[in-house]
């Protein structure tokens, strides 16, 4: 069993046990979020933070794909606008075409008229769900209700959309 402190590789090397793939520029970032002593080493409690700053990282990961599954109603890894409207519509009547068509054209960096997952990941991690009622985790929980309702029907067995 390792002692702390740890150097710089000896963690990286750790957190790669752990399953999580990590380049030299994420460990960097990771070390320089947390403290270090004045030996570049990094304590029990620093590390410790590193490791649930990315698993919470992974789990926003895994929840992005979630989302982008949920959107992608074609099963074809691209979004269109309506895709994007009619599951924001789903969760705010009132949101309007242009609101998400304004969103859409801003996260469509390729302007090839979709949204992969890589823009899609760019979406999310703007503060485009900050809507009053988007914000992420409700989000989420939203996208996840409809998903269910989409598969399963309503009450009384309606498909939702």
């Amino acid at each position: 069993m390792k002692t702390y402190p740890l150097k710089v590789q000896e963690l990286k090397m750790l957190i790669e046990s752990f399953k999580y793939p990590c380049s030299e520029a994420e460990l960097q970032d990771y070390v320089n979020d947390v403290n270090i002593n004045e030996n570049g080493e990094i304590d029990e409690e620093a590390f410790l933070e590193i490791i649930a700053n990315i698993q919470e990282e992974k789990e926003t990961d895994e929840e992005i794909k979630e989302a982008f599954r949920i959107f992608d109603k074609n099963n074809n890894r691209l979004l269109t606008p309506k895709n994007v409207f009619d599951v924001f519509k789903k969760i705010d009547e009132t949101i309007k075409e242009e609101e998400v068509l304004q969103i859409f054209k801003e996260c469509d960096l390729d302007r090839d008229g979709y949204l992969n997952e890589k823009e899609f990941d760019e979406l999310w991690q703007q503060e485009v769900f900050q809507f009053p009622l988007y914000q992420k985790h409700g989000m989420m929980q939203s996208i996840h209700r409809l998903d269910q309702l989409h598969e399963h029907g309503d009450k009384q067995g309606r498909q939702m959309f």
